[in-house]
C-alpha cells in the first residue's frame, strides 16, 4: 500500500477488540470526529501486522507505517519479535510502528499482580534494539491496558506504544504521542500528532 498524506497529521491506534458492541462503534467514531484523524490502526483485526509506504503532500520522501499487533500467547511472543527484525531488514526507508506490542520494557510500566517475567522484558527490549527502534514516549496515564476488575486485582499495564527509527524522526523532529483516557474497554487509544501546534522534545527509550 502507497499513499500521499498531509503534512500535518493524526494517527490512531487502538486495540479495539472487535467492532461489536455499539458503545465501541459509538466511541471510535467520536474519537475520529474529535481528533479528524489521517491515518487508523485497528488491531486484533487477525492481522499480525499491517504496511503502508507514505509521503506527504510537500516531500517526495517515503517513509514506512507498520500498525503492529503482538501475539498474546506468550509461548508466541518470540515469533512477532522475528517478525519486527524481518521487516527491520526488508528496508531503510524511515520507519514508524505503531500498535499494541502486549508488553511493557520496565517494570514500572505495570502496576498489581506478579512482576513481568524478566526475560519478556529483556526479549522485547532487544528486539527493539535488533531493529533500530525507540520508543516514542507519551503524555497522559502511563497505562494503556486494564484487566477492569476492583482492587486488589486490578492490573494495568502500558502495552501500547508507538516506536520510530532515526531516519523517521529526521523527517518528523516533533511529534506527540497521547494516550486517550481508559473508557469502556480495555484498551485505551494512543495518538500520533505530526508537525502539529504543540510539541515536545521526544524520550527516547530503546
Amino acid at each position: 500500500m502507497s499513499a500521499v498524506v498531509p503534512d500535518a497529521m493524526k494517527i490512531l491506534s487502538w486495540n479495539y477488540q472487535g467492532i461489536g458492541p455499539p458503545w465501541t462503534v459509538w466511541t471510535l467514531t467520536e474519537l475520529i470526529k474529535l481528533h479528524r484523524s489521517g491515518l487508523i490502526f485497528l488491531s486484533e483485526t487477525k492481522c499480525k501486522d499491517i504496511n503502508a509506504w507514505l509521503h506527504s503532500d510537500s516531500s517526495p520522501d517515503r517513509w514506512r507505517f507498520t500498525g503492529f499487533y503482538e501475539y498474546s500467547e506468550v509461548a508466541n511472543r518470540r515469533e512477532g519479535w522475528n517478525l519486527l527484525r524481518r521487516l527491520s531488514q526488508s528496508f531503510v526507508r524511515p520507519w514508524v510502528c505503531v500498535g499494541d506490542f502486549i508488553e511493557i520494557l520496565a517494570q514500572h510500566e505495570k502496576q498489581g499482580s506478579l512482576p513481568r517475567a524478566q526475560w519478556q522484558i529483556r526479549d522485547f527490549c532487544e528486539c527493539l534494539s535488533d531493529c533500530g527502534l525507540y520508543d516514542m514516549g507519551y503524555e497522559g496515564d502511563i497505562f494503556t491496558w486494564c484487566n477492569r476488575r476492583e482492587e486488589p486485582h486490578m492490573v494495568r499495564a502500558r502495552l501500547d506504544r508507538a516506536c520510530y527509527d532515526t531516519n523517521w524522526v529526521d523527517l518528523f523532529p516533533r511529534v506527540n504521542v497521547f494516550h486517550e483516557p481508559l473508557a469502556c474497554l480495555d484498551h485505551s487509544a494512543i495518538w500520533l500528532t505530526l508537525d502539529g501546534e504543540s510539541r515536545r522534545g521526544l524520550n527516547r527509550t530503546k
